[in-house]
């Protein structure tokens, strides 16, 4: 869907990026991230042409983004940022509403797109005259997403989106974004300064340095097998944390000894989920010694178990 050969970008006395090359899949999610300063949304802008590149070559489809016009690209191309950009002289439906009157979409059809929208957001169809400034940073962010999926684009880049959240909000929005619809077959590259949700939202990371790709992988494969001392101190503070966040309960399934059951409290979780939500789970409801039941996307019993087996088959995997 997208390949990048090859970017390089100067300025007058710096590279700010320096030949990289990579792929996104269509419908995958790629996050950059990196050190403050390493280049990675200078390279989110090239993509869209926000940001000329010096050198190198950017294709959408098999296609050179640099014959398309850069308005006529950027249509196609939803773009989220992290104070949202919303205009402020425009209310929330105008906001949403830009790029499919650039379209010139039948009116009727803008007023219905926009309410679907409003709802996918969980914001009330009150808020549609509301103007940016009597928002919560958090409903900002919600109309930024929704403006950047209003004309249904198949690629969304996302720069910073949530970063200017507080945690609890920052979390709220992390989850809705991974469950929306909208999103769950676009083609994504998203930067963020926080590891934890890079490796909640993506299918793989690019680890940027100096403007310069030092891994690209899973999340599991750059926590567990980095490449260089840059890669393993760039997730070192919060490695155990990232380690459990990435292991899922299916990964552990051959290495969890089962436990009869005995009328305790049981805890049920699909096999996808992973460890970190489920012993933070577990702690809040003070449930250390309850049950853990682990079943298939169908519902099906896999095993049950409890959290120090849990952990047990952790250390055996890892």
């Amino acid at each position: 869907m997208i390949e990048a050969i090859q970017l390089t970008k100067k300025y007058k006395k710096t590279t700010a990026v320096k030949g990289i090359s990579f792929k996104v899949k269509e419908g995958e999610t790629l996050g950059l991230i990196g050190t403050s300063g390493c280049g990675k949304t200078t390279t989110l802008k090239m993509l869209n042409r926000l940001i000329q590149p010096t050198s190198g070559q950017i294709l959408i489809n098999g296609k050179d983004v640099t014959t398309t016009k850069p308005e006529i690209l950027r249509q196609g191309i939803g773009y989220v940022i992290q104070n949202t950009g919303l205009f402020p002289h425009y209310t929330v439906a105008e906001n949403i509403a830009i790029v499919p009157r650039l379209l010139k979409w039948d009116e009727k059809k803008i007023t219905k797109r926009t309410e679907e929208l409003l709802d996918l957001m969980g914001l009330p169809q009150k808020f549609a005259p509301r103007y940016p400034s009597e928002l919560s940073g958090g409903q900002k962010q919600r109309v930024g997403i929704a403006r950047a999926l209003a004309a249904n684009p198949p690629i969304v880049l996302l720069d910073e989106p949530f970063g200017a959240l507080d945690r609890i909000t920052r979390g709220q929005i992390q989850q809705e974004f991974k469950q929306l619809e909208s999103l769950l077959h676009k083609t994504m590259v998203l930067v963020t300064h926080d590891i934890f949700e890079a490796v909640e939202l993506c299918d793989r990371l690019v680890v940027m340095n100096k403007g310069k790709i030092e891994q690209i992988g899973t999340p599991k494969e750059l926590i567990f097998n980095p490449v260089n001392d840059f890669v393993r101190d760039f997730f070192k503070v919060n490695l155990f944390q990232l380690e459990l966040k990435v292991m899922l309960l299916k990964d552990l399934i051959p290495k969890i000894k089962p436990i009869d059951v005995n009328g305790s409290n049981i805890k049920t979780y699909i096999e996808d989920s992973n460890l970190l939500d489920i012993l933070e789970d577990v702690e809040e409801s003070s449930l250390k010694k309850s049950l853990i039941k682990i079943t298939n996307q169908q519902g099906d019993s896999l095993v049950t178990t409890n959290c120090e087996a849990l952990l047990t088959a952790f250390y055996q995997t890892k």
